[in-house]
């Protein structure tokens, strides 16, 4: 290998994006079927909302609020721990948290690190899609 070969793919490799896993590249104007992380973090969201829906509209008791509220804490507790691969995964991630935070009341906090914290993650989703 010459040295202005190994410059140019030195430089290659330099210009590429950080990232913590391989990448593929795909056709232009394709998209990736969201990830299973992302399809969960998305399911959780919507689990969450029917459990607030359905436990008030049919009354359940405390045994099904907390079968079904155990389901949606497994897919929060997956999302902590399992790394991104994707923007999309870590956009569902964000989306997931915000759902978490509008649940307890904290999007409504009046504290600056709060509202950063919220504003963030908006970002994160937005840049990410």
């Amino acid at each position: 290998m010459t040295a202005s070969t190994r410059r140019a793919a030195l430089g290659a490799i330099l210009a590429a994006p950080l990232t913590g896993g391989a990448v593929m590249a795909l056709p232009l104007g394709a998209v990736a079927a969201p990830s299973d992380l992302a399809q969960a973090c998305d399911w959780a969201i919507h689990h969450r909302a029917w459990i607030n829906h359905g436990s008030d509209a049919e009354d359940w008791d405390d045994d099904r609020i907390g079968f079904e509220s155990d389901r949606h804490e497994a897919v929060v507790v997956r999302a902590a721990s399992e790394p991104s691969r994707s923007p999309a995964d870590l956009a569902a991630k964000a989306r997931l948290l915000l759902d978490e935070w509008a649940s307890t009341g904290l999007l409504k906090s009046t504290y600056g690190d709060e509202r950063l914290a919220a504003t963030i993650l908006q970002e994160v989703i937005k840049l990410c899609a």
